[in-house]
């Protein structure tokens, strides 16, 4: 049998996988009482969130004003409970990708602030989120973005990556890196969709020495901490 590309295969590859992700998904095989307690009440939570219908307003907002793929509702959904998860007062996002994940996450707290590198000048991310303006620091610049996110004083980085623009792929993989040596939340959006975003996950996860990983091959979360043992989750979410 012959596939047309790496994203035929990698549909394949989650075809194979899918009865094992699903009952991984329902905690079945999961030991860890944190992955389990994350599993089923962050990423496989069922209850509505207040947050919830601005974030399908937006989401249709988004995709009414560009041909771009804009992120699934079920995703931003759980880009916001994730975010609720740890309650972040500073977030660091790379790649607006419409500007949805950007939402989501701003949408926990009014307390909260982003740095947002926005490399091709997203019209639509930007007027998605004019009214979150005063709490969205805005950069067409990797290098800015990730020092200035940095030099905010903050004991775990939480870090959504949407897209990347191939020349700032070494910078953001360092940035990572370095980030997975001590305590994070790291969220991935597009990893089925985009080659070097798959690729980012793979070296990311890899330098992991602690802590643990949960993906459904689409969407993946990074949670380090010295006191998680190093596991990784493919999960049905």
């Amino acid at each position: 049998m012959q596939f047309a590309g790496t994203e035929e295969m990698k549909k394949f590859r989650r075809l194979l996988t899918a009865f094992g992700r699903y009952r991984s998904g329902k905690g079945f095989g999961i030991h860890s009482p944190f992955a389990f307690n994350f599993t089923l009440k962050v990423l496989e939570e069922r209850c509505p969130y207040y947050a919830y219908e601005v974030i399908k307003e937006k989401r249709h907002i988004a995709a009414s004003a560009t041909k771009k793929h804009v992120l699934p509702e079920s995703e931003a959904r759980r880009i916001f409970r994730i975010t609720n998860y740890f309650n972040p007062q500073r977030i660091l996002q790379i790649g607006s990708d419409c500007g949805i994940a950007a939402v989501s996450a701003l949408n926990v707290s009014g307390k909260s602030r982003m740095w947002l590198y926005n490399p091709s000048g997203d019209a639509a991310a930007y007027r998605l989120l004019e009214e979150y303006s005063g709490r969205v620091d805005f950069h067409k610049s990797a290098t800015a973005c990730i020092d200035n996110y940095f030099s905010e004083a903050q004991a775990a980085p939480f870090i959504i990556i949407g897209d990347i623009e191939g020349g700032d792929y070494p910078l953001i993989l360092s940035s990572l890196k370095k980030a997975v040596t001590g305590k994070c939340t790291i969220i991935v959006c597009n990893i089925e969709r985009r080659e070097t975003i798959s690729r980012l996950w793979d070296e990311t996860t890899g330098a992991m020495t602690t802590g643990m990983s949960f993906s459904n091959g689409k969407l993946g979360v990074i949670v380090c901490d010295d006191k998680l043992p190093l596991s990784h989750y493919s999960l049905w979410f």
